[in-house]
């Protein structure tokens, strides 16, 4: 009985630790790095570890598939000529499997003209592994 209560504590001071907070901070080189202790200057929270405007190399390659996915099926006209402006991710929910990551896009692509007609909102629904995207039929729980 007494093993069990210091398990519980242990796992209950371990997940206070957790969510203390992490912070962003970038140095004069611009090199990025992450902390759970604020840095001396310039320290940014972070409010949730897939935030989106880390610009971490995770972000690249899932929107780099995220936009490969959607010129396969498609949804872009000029795959050369596709600029995505800005990214986001929300968290929804499927139906039979829970918790996804939906990346939601802001592409400006080229038209038949060669012109940008303005950003269009696309998204595509992430994988367990937050990378690779998920190119089977889904339902969304509302």
């Amino acid at each position: 009985m007494s093993k069990r209560i210091i398990v519980f504590t242990i796992l209950f001071l371990t997940t206070q630790t957790v969510f203390a907070g992490l912070f962003k901070c970038t140095d004069d080189d611009g090199a990025v790095t992450f902390s759970d202790v604020p840095c001396a200057s310039g320290a940014e929270e972070v409010k949730g570890i897939f935030a989106s405007d880390t610009g971490s190399k995770n972000d690249d390659f899932a929107i780099e598939n995220c936009v490969n996915f959607l010129n396969r099926n498609g949804q872009i006209s000029d795959p050369e000529g596709v600029k995505v402006q800005s990214h986001e991710y929300e968290w929804v929910t499927v139906k039979n499997i829970g918790a996804r990551r939906m990346l939601r896009l802001m592409v400006n692509v080229r038209n038949q003209y060669g012109a940008y007609d303005g950003p269009e909102p696309m998204q595509c629904l992430m994988m367990g592994d937050g990378r690779t995207v998920n190119s089977h039929s889904f339902e969304l729980v509302k």
